[in-house]
């Protein structure tokens, strides 16, 4: 494959305005959507263009300007006789000195769509974050968990600790030992505090409800979707903490999915193709032994060790007596 002519066929393709210029602000190179413009601007004599000067032929033309202060400018407004365009134009480096400029044009109408398509995103963002706050907010701390007894005191002191890093989390207790509270009480001593706590237990769905809710679908995706879409729980959470109750009962098609997205901390929704970045932080929980789960063929074992990075184990009322006197006094004040 000749590199040179693929790359230039691929310029070609695109419908951005792109030109290329040297030191001297001559024109080494720029692509059909450019071509086409100076046509209509100047006529077929003006082609080829390549060696000459850019404001020979554009009088107006800023990208020259990067030549002289070695900084890009982004946003400028310039306007032709059918239409009008941003450019963004950047310097061209080569060892520390600038050595030529390169210009990208996007027409505005492209820009209006972009923006219209951020708005409806956001608008979906924003209707899912007020969604998951009416479903739940993390309201516990770590002063609400009641450790007296030495077992108990040692496995709060311990989630404490990693609640300052950013590690995931995998709490395995039995039921009504306080996962979800300890959950909270993590994300509420972690650095993404002030972002959202989002909690779903994966066992209130099936399968295919479940993947998109955590990760959402697009318009159309199948029958009965949301005109317009849905933004899923990943999204709701970015900069935040997820919370997957009941792991244990997700399938093995959407583990590889999750597991997916934990790798590469991008998502994609349900009938979509373009890929999403998420910053989130799991905290995973269950009443199983996982451990046991993967021996059976029941969970992943690469996802169970992606899970397993920090794990806490809260123990049963039974374990801990001496927790038994503190946690009355406080049933009966409340």
């Amino acid at each position: 494959m000749d590199l040179e002519r693929t790359i230039i066929s691929a310029l070609d393709a695109i419908d951005e305005r792109i030109t290329v210029i040297d030191e001297e602000g001559r024109i080494v190179f720029c692509n059909r959507a450019y071509r086409e413009l100076l046509k209509r601007e100047l006529g077929e004599k003006a082609l080829p263009v390549e060696g000459k000067l850019l404001r020979e032929l554009r009088p107006g033309a800023r990208l020259p300007d990067v030549l002289r202060d070695g900084k890009p400018a982004v946003r400028i407004l310039r306007k032709e006789s059918a239409s009008s365009y941003f450019a963004n134009t950047y310097p061209i480096r080569e060892e520390g000195k600038v050595r030529g400029g390169i210009s990208v044009g996007l027409n505005i109408q492209d820009a209006y769509l972009l923006t219209e398509e951020y708005k409806k995103y956001e608008q979906k963002r924003q209707q899912a974050i007020k969604t998951v706050n009416q479903r739940s907010a993390a309201r516990y701390t770590f002063d609400d968990i009641v450790a007296v007894d030495p077992r108990s005191k040692a496995v709060k002191a311990f989630a404490y600790r990693i609640a300052q890093s950013d590690v995931t989390v995998l709490l395995q207790s039995e039921t009504g030992t306080g996962k979800e509270l300890y959950a909270q009480a993590i994300h509420n001593a972690s650095g993404r505090r002030r972002e959202m706590f989002v909690p779903v237990n994966c066992a209130n769905f099936t399968s295919s409800m479940l993947e998109s809710e955590l990760f959402g679908y697009v318009d159309g995706a199948f029958t009965g979707a949301k005109k317009g879409g849905k933004i899923g729980l990943f999204e709701a959470a970015n900069g935040g903490t997820l919370f997957l109750d009941e792991i244990s009962e997700m399938d093995l098609p959407l583990q590889s999915k999750l597991l997916r997205a934990l790798q590469e901390r991008r998502i994609r929704p349900v009938g979509g193709v373009r890929e999403v970045d998420v910053d989130v932080r799991i905290i995973a929980a269950c009443n199983a032994d996982l451990a046991q789960y993967v021996e059976n063929g029941k969970f992943r074992k690469d996802l169970y060790f992606r899970l397993d990075i920090a794990s806490v184990k809260v123990p049963p009322l039974r374990d801990r007596p001496a927790d038994i006197p503190e946690l009355s006094k406080v049933i009966i004040q409340e």
